[in-house]
C-alpha cells in the first residue's frame, strides 16, 4: 500500500522469518562473456571476479524459482519499479540501439558469495554457492521485466566477490548502495 511519503508493506511469517534467517542459495553456475578479471584479497585469500555477462543469464538466474527468493535477501534495497531511474533503465532496453551499449549505461551487478570455483576455463563457466546480489536490484528487475527485450546484444558488468564472513557481505552490501540513504531498517 502507498500512502504519501509512507509505503507500507504487508508482511506474511514467512516474510519475516526471512530477515531473522537468511536462506542460503542453492550452487549455480554462471557463464562470463569472456575470462574475467580475478583478484585475490590478500589478508583472507578470497577472490573477486569482474567481467561481463549477457544479459540473459542474468534473466536466467534471477527468474528461476530455486533461486529467486534467496538471491536479493542480502540487498537492502527492493525493486522499486515506480522510480525515474526503472524507468529509464526500461527504456534503455526498448531501444534497439542503446541496448546494444547497455553495459555503458549501466552500473552494473554486485554479488557476494561463500565459494567460486572455475567449471571451465574455455567457457568461462564458475560454480558460484551462496550467491547473493547486494547491489544492482534495479537493474536485475529491469532485465527480468522485459525478457524480450533482452538478446544476445545485452551485456551487464558483474562483480563476485568470495566473502570471508557474512559481516564482511553486509559490509559491501551498505558501501555499494551509499547512493541514496539507507535506513536501518533496510538493513535488518
Amino acid at each position: 500500500i502507498h500512502k504519501g511519503e509512507n509505503e507500507w508493506n504487508l508482511l506474511t511469517l514467512q516474510d519475516i522469518l526471512s530477515h531473522i534467517v537468511v536462506d542460503t542459495t542453492t550452487p549455480l553456475t554462471i557463464k562470463f562473456e569472456g575470462k574475467p578479471l580475478e583478484k585475490i584479497d590478500n589478508t583472507t585469500n578470497k577472490k573477486t571476479l569482474l567481467g561481463f555477462v549477457e544479459g540473459q543469464e542474468i534473466v536466467r538466474v534471477c527468474t528461476n524459482p530455486e533461486f529467486k527468493n534467496s538471491i536479493f535477501l542480502e540487498n537492502p534495497r527492493r525493486s522499486l519499479n515506480r522510480t525515474t531511474v526503472n524507468k529509464e533503465i526500461l527504456k534503455t532496453l526498448d531501444n534497439v540501439d542503446e541496448k546494444k551499449i547497455f553495459y555503458k549505461l549501466n552500473n552494473g551487478i554486485t554479488a557476494c558469495c561463500n565459494k567460486i570455483t572455475e567449471i571451465s576455463d574455455l567457457s568461462f563457466e564458475y560454480q558460484v554457492d551462496n550467491f547473493k546480489i547486494v547491489n544492482g536490484r534495479q537493474s536485475t528487475f529491469a532485465l527480468a521485466k522485459r525478457p524480450g527485450s533482452v538478446d544476445d546484444s545485452v551485456s551487464i558488468e558483474l562483480k563476485i566477490h568470495e566473502m570471508k564472513n557474512d559481516d564482511e557481505m553486509r559490509l559491501i552490501s551498505k558501501s555499494t548502495n551509499s547512493q541514496n540513504k539507507i535506513s536501518p531498517s533496510d538493513l535488518s
